[in-house]
C-alpha cells in the first residue's frame, strides 16, 4: 500500500501490519481496497447497496453504482437483487432445480437456493383468445380465435374467464404470435390491478409465451385485460390463449401441497413479530409480502406499499399496555402476531429524535423530584414524580425542550417531518426523473426507491423537497416512499407512469409540409394509471416551435387519454428545424410533481 494512500485513510505508512485490517468489516483487508480502488472506511464503496467484497468476488465493479442494475445471466434479477437472495449474478438457475432465479424469487417467493421446485409447470385453467368478452382499438378476428392486433394498441377483456379451486400461488401466461418486445409491450390488469411482466420467451417458429407475476389468488373469478401497444408498423401480434400455471415440486409431506408452496409464508414478513417495543407513536410497522394489497391486518390499519415488495403501516400504541395486531400478508397464509410496547421517553437522559408530525412520545421524568419540561409550539408542563406523559408533534419543524429538574438543566432537540406524496407519484418511465414532494423534512430523510431505480437524498427547495429517481421500467406495483435512517415511514405511494410512445424508431413523425415549409408534425403519449387530478404539460424547447392552441406549450388530462391509454398530440415546426425537443411533466393540483 503507497505511504500516500495509507496517510489518506488514516493507517502508518511504516506498520506493515495494517495492510491486513478490515476496518469497514466488509470482507476486504486493506491491501485488497488498495489494489481495487475501494475505501477502505466503507463497506459499499459506490454506495449502491451491495459490498464491495461481493461486488469483487463477482466480477462486478465495487466503484461503479451503475452495476447494480445489471443482470449478467439474464434470469431478470438485477445483480442488486441477486445480492440480496444470496443467488449468483452469472448462474440464472442457482440451484439448478429447473425454474430460474428470476421467477422463484420475482414471482413464486420459492427459495432460489434449494431445489424445491422440478421444473414443471401445469396449466389449472385456460381460455383462447377469442374467448374475450369486450375488446376495444382496432383488431382482427380470424376462424382460429388468435385476435391480431391491427391498429398501435387495444384491449381484451376477458371478465370471470379463470377460476382457481383454491387459493394458490399462480403465474399467468399468454400465447402470442408476431409479438417483437423491441416494439410491443404488453400489459396484464388482473381483478383491476397491473401485473408485472417477469419473461417473454420465444420459439423458433415466431410464437412467443409471456409470463406474468400473479402471486396468491383466491379460489373463484377473475377479470382479465390485456393491454397491447404495438410500435413496429407491418406487425400483426396476436393473442392465441392466457392460462393460470402452478408449479410443481416435491411433496415430501404427502399433504397434497409441494413444499415450495409451504414454505412460500417465510418470505412474507413483518417487522418486530413477538413483542417490542418503541419510544414513538404510533409504531411504523412493514414487512414483505407478495402484494401490498393482499396484507390485511386486525385490528384493520391501512396498509401502503414499499418499494421492493414491501408495505407499512401505523399502529397507534396505548400508554397503559401493549397493543396487539395481527397481519396476514395473502389468502391461505398464516397469520403474524406483532405486540408493541409504548416505552417511556426520559427527557433526563435520552437524546433528539427525528419525527414525523404527529407522533407522540411518552415522556418521564424522575420517580423523585418534579421535571418541569417547556416545547415551545408544542407543551409546556411539568411531570410529577414517577409519572408519564403523552405529547404529540403536530406540526414540522424543528422544536427545542428546556429539561430543568434539580441538579439539571438540559436542551433535547426535535427535528419534525411531514412529507406528502399523495395517492399516487406520476414518473415518466424510461427515463431520469426529478420530483418536487410537498411539505418540510428533516435532513436525514431519503428517498427509497426499487431495486432498479436509482436511490436519492432529498434537497430543500421553495415550497417542500426535491429528489431525483430513475424509472426504466413499470412491471406491476412499482413504489417510491421517504423514510428516516431507522426504517420509519414519512410516507409512500405507488407510481403512476407515463411516456412518449414511440412509433418504430421515431418519437414523432411529420404528417404534413406547409407551402411556407412548416412541418406539421404528430405526436404520442401513454399513460400507466395516471390519478384523475394529474396533468401532463408539453412544453417547446427550441424557439418557433407551436402547439395546436397556439402557445409554446399544451396540458393534457388524464381523460384525455384514450381507452387504450394514449392520446396524440400536434405541434408546428419552422422550416429545416430537425430536433425540436420538448419537456415533458408532470402535474397534480397545478404543482409540478415530476419532469
Amino acid at each position: 500500500m503507497e505511504d500516500w494512500w495509507e496517510t489518506e485513510f488514516g493507517f502508518d505508512p511504516s506498520d506493515p501490519a495494517d495492510a491486513a485490517l478490515d476496518p469497514d468489516s466488509d470482507g476486504l483487508a486493506n491491501l485488497a481496497e488498495f489494489l481495487a480502488g475501494t475505501n477502505p472506511l466503507l463497506a459499499d464503496t459506490d454506495g449502491d447497496g451491495i459490498p464491495d467484497a461481493w461486488e469483487i468476488s463477482h466480477g462486478l465493479n465495487p466503484c461503479d453504482p451503475a452495476d447494480a442494475a445489471f443482470d449478467p445471466d439474464g434470469d431478470g434479477l438485477n445483480a442488486l437483487s441477486e445480492y440480496r437472495a444470496g443467488t449468483d449474478p452469472h448462474l440464472a438457475d442457482t440451484d439448478g432445480d429447473g425454474v430460474g432465479d428470476g421467477v422463484e424469487v420475482l414471482s413464486l417467493h420459492s427459495n432460489p437456493l434449494v431445489k424445491d421446485l422440478d421444473g414443471t409447470f401445469e396449466a389449472i385453467a385456460a381460455v383462447s383468445g377469442g374467448a374475450f368478452s369486450s375488446a376495444t382499438g382496432s383488431w382482427l378476428f380470424p376462424p382460429d380465435g388468435a385476435p391480431a392486433l391491427l391498429g398501435r394498441a387495444g384491449t381484451l377483456s376477458f371478465p370471470s374467464a379463470l377460476f382457481v379451486h383454491r387459493a394458490r400461488p399462480v403465474r399467468l401466461v399468454v400465447q402470442m404470435t408476431d409479438f417483437d418486445p423491441a416494439f410491443a409491450e404488453l400489459n396484464c390488469i388482473l381483478d383491476e390491478i397491473q401485473r408485472p411482466l417477469s419473461d417473454v420467451v420465444k420459439s423458433e417458429d415466431g410464437s412467443c409465451l409471456a409470463y406474468f407475476d400473479i402471486g396468491s389468488i383466491v379460489a373463484g373469478a377473475h377479470d382479465v385485460l390485456l393491454r397491447l401497444h404495438n410500435g413496429k408498423p407491418g406487425r400483426r401480434p396476436a393473442i392465441g390463449s392466457i392460462a393460470l400455471l402452478i408449479a410443481g415440486g416435491p411433496d415430501l409431506d404427502a399433504d397434497g401441497i409441494p413444499d415450495w408452496e409451504s414454505a412460500r409464508g417465510a418470505f412474507s414478513t413483518a417487522s418486530g413479530s413477538s413483542s417490542v417495543s418503541s419510544k414513538i407513536s404510533p409504531y411504523c410497522l412493514r414487512g414483505t409480502a407478495p402484494s401490498f394489497r393482499s396484507v390485511s391486518t386486525n385490528p384493520t390499519l391501512p396498509v401502503k406499499p414499499l418499494p421492493a415488495r414491501g408495505w407499512w403501516t401505523m399502529l397507534p400504541l396505548d400508554p397503559t399496555a401493549p397493543v396487539s395486531v395481527s397481519v396476514s400478508f395473502e389468502p391461505g397464509a398464516s397469520p403474524s402476531h406483532v405486540s408493541v410496547s409504548w416505552a417511556p421517553f426520559d427527557v433526563l437522559s435520552d437524546g433528539g429524535l427525528s419525527l414525523r408530525a404527529g407522533d407522540s412520545l411518552l415522556l418521564q421524568g424522575s420517580e423523585t423530584a418534579s421535571v418541569a419540561v417547556s416545547i415551545p409550539g408544542v407543551t409546556n408542563l411539568v411531570l410529577a414524580p414517577g409519572s408519564v406523559v403523552p405529547v404529540r408533534f403536530a406540526s414540522p419543524g424543528t422544536f427545542h425542550a428546556n429539561i430543568e429538574a434539580p441538579g439539571t438543566n438540559r436542551s433535547i432537540a426535535f427535528a419534525v417531518a411531514d412529507v406528502r406524496l399523495g395517492s399516487t407519484v406520476p414518473a415518466w418511465k424510461g427515463n431520469h426523473n426529478r420530483l418536487w414532494l410537498a411539505g418540510d423534512f428533516t435532513a436525514d430523510a431519503f428517498v427509497v426507491s426499487e431495486d432498479d431505480l436509482v436511490p436519492s437524498s432529498l434537497t430543500a427547495v421553495a415550497g417542500g423537497v426535491e429528489a431525483a429517481v430513475a424509472v426504466p421500467a413499470f412491471a406491476g406495483e412499482r413504489a417510491i416512499s421517504i423514510e428516516l435512517p431507522d426504517g420509519r415511514v414519512l410516507d409512500s405511494a405507488p407510481l403512476a407512469g407515463f411516456d412518449a410512445w414511440h412509433v418504430g424508431d421515431c418519437v414523432y413523425h411529420v404528417v404534413q409540409r406547409l407551402p411556407d415549409g412548416t412541418d406539421v408534425c404528430e405526436a404520442r403519449l401513454r399513460s400507466f394509471g395516471l390519478p384523475a387530478e394529474a396533468d401532463l404539460v408539453v412544453s417547446a424547447y427550441n424557439a418557433g416551435v407551436v402547439f395546436e392552441n397556439g402557445s409554446s406549450n399544451i396540458r393534457f388530462s388524464s381523460a384525455d387519454f384514450d381507452g387504450n391509454g394514449e392520446l396524440t398530440y400536434r405541434f408546428y415546426t419552422p422550416a429545416e428545424m430537425t430536433n425540436p425537443c420538448q419537456f415533458l411533466s408532470a402535474w397534480v393540483s397545478m404543482r409540478r410533481i415530476a419532469e
